[in-house]
């Protein structure tokens, strides 16, 4: 990750040409909420807010995406777009293709279906497909300021991972999106002789999704 300030210097000593690699659709520019309440409240109109806000929202590499794409008529192609992924199954690429790209862009998945096969009973279905994505809903509330924990949650999960582990050795990641949360998982799955066996083993993995950037599991 890079934000403008340390891309300048390496765009500005470029002889040739510069390559930037990004993703705007999924990794979209990040605003504070508060910085924008400030905004609103010191503007006299609706639409100057607005305007400004569209703004904040646009990333440096979407400006320049947009600009590359559609303002250079000179017949050069200067955006190119990866449309083959080889992480997931085709019913998730196919998900992540729609909703993100939409008409943009069809994502294509190199992966064998036979790689996303795995043997956890609880996530197949009675002819034998593996499901490739299932929803657990948890009727509890977060606690926390910054960084929130939710101990049902994390007991759902200690209690899915027992029972995965019994059935499978495949490798299996847990992300949450805080800290917290994490730690929280890390140390309950670590009280656990089973889940703690896994851990020292490095086939079960506990992090952030910023932690998680760049690696690969079973599960």
């Amino acid at each position: 990750r890079a934000n403008p300030l340390d891309l300048f210097i390496p765009i500005t000593l470029a002889r040739k040409k510069v390559i930037l690699v990004g993703d705007h659709k999924q990794l979209p520019q990040l605003v504070d909420q508060n910085i924008l309440e400030q905004m609103e409240s010191s503007n006299d109109t609706l639409e100057g807010f607005e305007q400004l806000k569209t703004f904040m929202e646009s990333s440096l590499f979407e400006s320049l995406w947009n600009y590359l794409k559609t303002e250079r008529n000179d017949g050069i192609d200067r955006t190119v777009t990866l449309d083959t992924q080889y992480r997931m199954p085709q019913k998730l690429s196919d998900f992540i293709s729609r909703n993100f790209y939409g008409d943009e862009a069809h994502i294509q998945t190199g992966k064998d279906s036979k790689d996303c096969i795995h043997h956890v009973s609880r996530y197949t279905k009675k002819n034998g497909e593996c499901k490739c994505a299932v929803w657990e809903n948890v009727d509890s509330k977060e606690s926390g300021k910054i960084s929130k924990t939710n101990e049902e949650e994390a007991k759902l999960i200690i209690k899915r991972l027992q029972e995965i582990i019994k059935e499978t050795d495949e490798s299996i990641g847990v992300i949450a999106s805080y800290s917290a949360q994490t730690r929280l998982i890390d140390k309950m799955a670590q009280s656990d002789a089973e889940l703690k066996k896994k851990i020292d083993c490095k086939l079960l993995a506990i992090g952030t999704i910023d932690a998680f950037q760049g690696r690969q599991f079973d599960i």
